[in-house]
């Protein structure tokens, strides 16, 4: 199952259907302006993921099959070489010590990403608190990823006090900083169940898809379990499309879910329990 599966529990069927129509005016709610705007990079890189989730995998390496022949713009290059970097290295860190040692030794005080893959390999040798001490550096210098792994760090009392409200503060953070797609995932799914927020269905949706958007697979395996809870023929075949989409990223939920329904072993209108 799903996490979805398990926030929303049995809902009728046409509550789910209610639910899916009605969360696309949830931008017309002002409920908070500040995660409600939707930057022109981020729509930029949802525009790239979305001809990305189009192509073959070899296609993607060609600026001219992704962009077209009307020319890239700066923006447009920069933002491709950020999602491309993050489809090949999502979690960036330092190999070995030397290499460790010598991004700490000729650091400059704004290389915010440098900060952030420094942190990044503190993480994975299970050193939270020198990892805390970097993102928070990273953080201070606007860098969003760390801003959402400072996040993820007070959600779970990882290396630091259990705080919700904290964890909360830096999604936001990382969310107005650049709309970053990990820590919408992350926002959403703490409205979608009521973890130090009210619960609201339709706030949880609307982050939940902006991230979808911008290529996690996570929250595309979770849009699927969304569409495919509705019951309908129109919204399974949106569902597939997510599937389709995080299953060609690898995330596993969504190949084995795509594998029982080629091989025949569930229906169209199947609800999720």
């Amino acid at each position: 199952m799903g996490i979805l599966n398990k926030i929303f529990g049995k809902r009728n069927k046409e509550e789910v259907t209610n639910q899916v129509d009605n969360t696309q005016n949830v931008q017309d709610d002002v409920w908070d302006e500040s995660l409600e705007y939707v930057s022109e990079q981020e729509m930029i890189r949802y525009r790239i993921y979305k001809r990305l989730g189009e192509l073959k995998r070899g296609d993607i390496f060609n600026l001219e099959t992704v962009f077209g022949n009307d020319g890239v713009s700066a923006d447009e290059y920069m933002a491709f070489l950020e999602v491309f970097a993050k489809l090949m290295n999502p979690f960036p860190v330092y190999e070995t010590p030397e290499e460790l040692q010598e991004a700490e030794s000729n650091l400059k005080d704004d290389d915010a990403g440098i900060m952030c893959r420094i942190a990044n390999t503190y993480l994975g040798q299970g050193d939270l608190a020198e990892a805390f001490d970097w993102y928070n550096q990273a953080a201070d210098h606007g860098d969003s990823t760390a801003m959402c792994r400072l996040g993820g760090m007070y959600k779970h009392g990882h290396g630091v006090e259990q705080s919700t409200d904290k964890a909360i503060q830096w999604y936001k953070r990382a969310i107005v900083t650049d709309g970053n797609r990990d820590a919408l995932l992350d926002l959403g799914l703490c409205y979608l169940k009521g973890e130090g927020v009210p619960k609201d269905i339709d706030k949880g949706f609307f982050l939940m898809q902006r991230s979808a958007n911008q290529g996690n697979m996570q929250a595309q395996y979770n849009m699927g379990v969304i569409y495919r809870m509705s019951g309908s023929a129109d919204d399974m075949e949106k569902a597939l499309y997510w599937y389709r989409l995080s299953a060609n990223q690898g995330y596993e939920e969504a190949v084995d879910f795509l594998n029982q329904y080629e091989n025949g072993n569930m229906n169209r209108t199947d609800s999720t329990n």
